[in-house]
């Protein structure tokens, strides 16, 4: 008894039986997940990084704060302690004084306490500082700003599986169904269109 499709192949002499089109539905799958998750990648990458740099350097209003204190703050992990500045600040805006803890927009540890104790000690207790905060939330202020490029490279990862998920996506569409002697004779017609 026949069958309507296959989910194996197996090998007769020189052709394979099997449903091609299974096959291709599975290639197809397959990279639309990555397109999907190279997608996914994106969105957070300018979610978490590109719109905060953009946000900071572009909309973010300059005003003057007084630091109160500067210290080292340490987190403890599994895999060991986490420093960051904390610089407790006082600032005003639209007249109303406010207080907080900040330095810069994403707030990350790095288990480098020479490198925090450095910018820590830029900031000396009782000194004006410019500061820059959000028209929109004024309790979101930074010390610093700028274009942090080291973070931007992680474009490439979400690109690499964009690029890869819709190719491969595009070539499934393009070959959905056809048996490995169509594909060939495809191929061989292409052929002479490469040299031009």
């Amino acid at each position: 008894m026949a069958r309507w499709f296959r989910f194996y192949q197996k090998k007769r002499g020189n052709r394979r039986t099997g449903s091609h089109v299974v096959g291709s539905l599975g290639e197809g799958l397959f990279f639309g997940v990555v397109f999907l998750l190279g997608c996914i990648g994106l969105a957070l990458v300018l979610a978490t990084i590109v719109v905060p740099d953009w946000r900071v350097n572009r909309d973010f209003v300059e005003a003057e704060c007084t630091v109160l204190d500067a210290v080292v703050g340490k987190t403890e992990t599994e895999g060991g302690a986490l420093y960051r500045p904390e610089i407790r600040i006082r600032y005003e805006v639209a007249g109303e004084t406010r207080i907080t803890t900040a330095y810069d927009i994403y707030g990350a540890a790095t288990g480098q306490r020479e490198a925090v104790e450095a910018i820590v000690g830029r900031f000396v207790k009782g000194q004006r500082y410019p500061c820059w905060y959000d028209p929109a939330r004024p309790e979101v202020v930074v010390l610093v700003r700028g274009y942090h490029w080291g973070y931007w490279l992680l474009f490439i990862v979400p690109a690499a599986f964009i690029l890869t998920g819709g190719g491969g996506l595009f070539y499934a569409l393009l070959n959905w169904g056809k048996s490995a002697e169509r594909r060939a004779a495809l191929a061989g017609r292409a052929a002479p269109l490469q040299l031009l």
